[in-house]
């Protein structure tokens, strides 16, 4: 070898894969629903919750209840306490 080491860059579908498995774990333990993990997942991987609102096809207002009801469910306050969730959500 040439001493050099490659690391695996996660495709698009590896981080899709990641983010629905994240979904699914905020879904099952938290009794989310589906549009409120999926908005707290974009949310938690750092994504403002204007692009997330677009990716999702809703309203920024909309995704803001969404992101309210996920808050008071799981138990959070800031923003810092989410994303740590979904990081942990997304290793396993």
């Amino acid at each position: 070898m040439d001493g050099i080491s490659y690391q695996h860059q996660p495709t698009n579908a590896d981080i899709e894969q990641s983010r629905e498995r994240a979904i699914a774990q905020l879904r099952e333990t938290y009794g989310l629903t589906r549009q409120e993990a999926r908005i707290g997942t974009l949310v938690g991987e750092g994504h403002v919750i204007r692009d997330a609102a677009r990716d999702l096809g809703i309203q920024e207002s909309t995704a803001r209840w969404h992101l309210k009801n996920v808050f008071s469910k799981l138990d959070i306050h800031r923003q810092v306490e989410l994303v740590r969730l979904i990081m942990h959500a997304e290793a396993r």
